[in-house]
């Protein structure tokens, strides 16, 4: 079973100098999620605002969560639709932003 833990995705982000690359925006399989999921899977996957899936295995795929469908549509939105190297500290401003949005916390990484 796959975890789509917001607060260890965001842990993770914080463990990058703010300037390092943690993913593309607009590459299904290479979006931070994506990498995130690879580091702590060691398997690739695919992630976008509807499915996240082990990539390559079409019936291992299930609905992304609202904040992964939240955080991808805004990463993708921010960036275009170019594929473009994110940095960590980008991907923190989006998911921090996102979880607000969604309740699950506070602004400054502290669930509510």
């Amino acid at each position: 079973m796959v975890e789509m833990d917001a607060n260890a995705f965001r842990a993770w982000l914080s463990s990058f100098d703010p300037s390092a690359a943690v993913g593309w925006s607009s590459v299904e399989c290479y979006c931070p999620l994506a990498v995130w999921l690879h580091r702590v899977y060691r398997q690739d996957f695919g992630v976008n605002a509807e499915y996240v899936w082990l990539d390559g295995e079409a019936s291992c795929s299930f609905p992304a969560p609202s904040w992964v469908s939240h955080f991808v549509t805004d990463l993708d939105g921010w960036y275009g639709v170019d594929p473009t190297e994110v940095s960590a500290q980008e991907a923190l401003r989006v998911l921090d932003r996102v979880l607000v949005d969604e309740g699950m916390n506070d602004g400054g990484g502290r669930r509510v």
